[in-house]
């Protein structure tokens, strides 16, 4: 049997969404993904919507991509699955502990603003939205958080996914 590889995951639910935040660290931002969205079919998560959350670097603390078929980066995702990256950026210390949160989405430079509940940021309504916009209401809920243990040689063959890069300036 091949190696083990570990994954910290949050599951989050965003306006009836769900999806599977896989975290992933900046030395594994150019590697291959642990597996493909097809591996959930069957499983209590099939038909959740699989999002890499990274670190961000300089104008961002986090950076998202939503995954699709063989774990090809999505065009724009939209704010549900920021919302979803911003609470486990939040979870696992990507981003501050309190207050406003900037991310991407990579398949987008635009810059946008995570603001969470100010009660309990794992459960409430969450605005976001463009930095200069008016802001979108999302209700979000973590269902769960942990580790997935997933065969090393499920990830062989899958494309890349890219390290997040400066946001182009115009």
């Amino acid at each position: 049997m091949g190696i083990m590889a570990e994954c910290s995951c949050a599951v989050v639910q965003v306006d009836g969404m769900s999806f599977l935040c896989l975290l992933r660290g900046q030395d594994l931002a150019a590697v291959e993904a642990p597996f493909g969205c097809h591996d959930l079919s069957g499983s209590p998560l099939d038909g959740a919507l699989v999002v890499s959350v990274m670190p961000g670097g300089e104008q961002v603390d986090f950076c998202w991509a939503s995954l699709g078929a063989d774990q090809l980066v999505q065009p724009v995702s939209g704010l549900q699955a920021g919302v979803a990256a911003a609470i486990a950026a939040r979870l696992y210390g990507l981003a501050p502990g309190l207050g406003r949160m900037l991310g991407r989405d990579l398949a987008d430079p635009a810059i946008q603003v995570f603001l969470p509940p100010e009660d309990a940021w794992w459960h409430g309504t969450w605005k976001a939205g463009p930095i200069a916009g008016t802001p979108g209401r999302f209700h979000a809920t973590m269902v769960m958080h942990g580790e997935m243990v997933i065969p090393d040689a499920v990830a062989a063959g899958r494309a890349p996914i890219p390290p997040p890069g400066p946001v182009p300036r115009d």
